[in-house]
């Protein structure tokens, strides 16, 4: 049974979209066509990235999906050693690290922190349990 969680719509993703936003806007009044659209480019990705990204638990895998422009990332939960969460300088931004085999790290940010935590732990337990068993 698959388990999907959103990402989280963080402080600093609203700044950076209201930054590159304005810059657009400015640019765009300046009349520096070029330079605006290519603003806009980066505010259009930006906001796709954060209202499309998901991580889905499925089977003994959890596939990132970073929105539509970028490219999924599979990683086998037997491969996911450990966790901390992190909080940036200034408290804007709250992440999940998790550390993989081979010295690998991969930043999740799930809406549900708690609930992703408890499915990951629970996951992980119930694929040693059918190892044990096998």
């Amino acid at each position: 049974m698959d388990r999907t969680f959103h990402h989280r719509f963080s402080v600093g993703a609203i700044c950076g979209v209201v930054l590159f936003g304005a810059i657009s806007f400015w640019l765009f009044w300046q009349k520096w066509v070029v330079l605006g659209l290519l603003m806009a480019l980066v505010c259009v990705v930006l906001l796709e990235r954060v209202l499309h990204s998901e991580y889905v638990f499925r089977g003994d895998r959890l596939i990132v999906y970073h929105g539509r422009f970028a490219r999924k990332k599979e990683v086998a939960l037997a491969d996911i050693v450990g966790y901390r969460p992190v909080t940036t300088t200034f408290g804007l931004t709250h992440f999940l690290l998790l550390g993989l085999k081979g010295e690998r790290i991969l930043m999740v940010q799930p809406d549900n922190e708690q609930a992703f935590v408890k499915c990951l732990t629970e996951r992980k337990h119930n694929i040693k349990r059918k190892d044990e068993n096998n």
